[in-house]
């Protein structure tokens, strides 16, 4: 089964999202931003090799992505203006973390884009 995973990340924890090839919501929680979290993360997801993880670019996204490639997954760094501008409302925080939409009301990511 083909996986993408997405994360906001923040300095104590993490929000990910993860949907198969048709957009459907699989999983969606928080992780520790931290080494641990992230393995445990990919474990825990059963993420195959070469799952595509997207993350926006930010302080922590050199070393995440790192991490994230050592772990046999291919991070994509995506920077952040670009996805506000693309976003279908333009200042808005889309996540529930910050009183937004829930995650299956957030715009999706075309297949085959990441």
């Amino acid at each position: 089964m083909t996986l993408y995973i997405g994360l906001d990340v923040h300095g104590k924890q993490t929000l990910y999202v993860a949907q198969d090839e048709a957009g459907k919501v699989t999983a969606q929680g928080k992780v520790a931003t931290s080494a641990e979290g992230f393995c445990e993360l990919v474990k825990g997801l059963e993420a195959p090799k070469g799952t595509k993880i997207g993350l926006e670019t930010g302080v922590q996204a050199m070393w995440v992505s790192r991490l994230l490639s050592g772990l046999g997954t291919q991070p994509v760094v995506i920077d952040a203006r670009e996805v506000r501008q693309k976003a279908r409302r333009l200042n808005q925080k889309s996540d529930p973390a910050f009183g937004g939409a829930a995650p299956d009301s957030v715009p999706r990511v075309p297949r085959g884009t990441l």
